[in-house]
């Protein structure tokens, strides 16, 4: 578990950067928030020794790979309506 003041301190420094790379993978502002309160949630739970000089490269890869997989999630939702559309 993360000591809070770091998370506190890394929530001040990236949110809004973490926060354009969601909404301009998603397109949606209120997934994009969701996004980034995920990474931040899981970060705070995690017991990875993290490294101050690559944690925003760390945290940006996390955004991004949170976006993919909810679009990947929305398509196969959509993918299954369209069949179930069609029968």
């Amino acid at each position: 578990m993360q000591d809070r003041q770091t998370i506190e301190t890394l929530f001040r420094r990236h949110y809004g950067r973490m926060l354009l790379t969601a909404r301009t993978l998603l397109r949606d502002p209120e997934e994009a928030r969701d996004v980034v309160s995920d990474v931040f949630a899981e970060l705070a739970e995690s017991s990875l020794k993290l490294d101050m000089e690559r944690v925003e490269s760390l945290l940006l890869v996390s955004v991004r790979n949170k976006c993919h997989a909810q679009q990947l999630s929305a398509g196969e939702h959509s993918a299954e309506g369209r069949q179930h559309h069609l029968r």
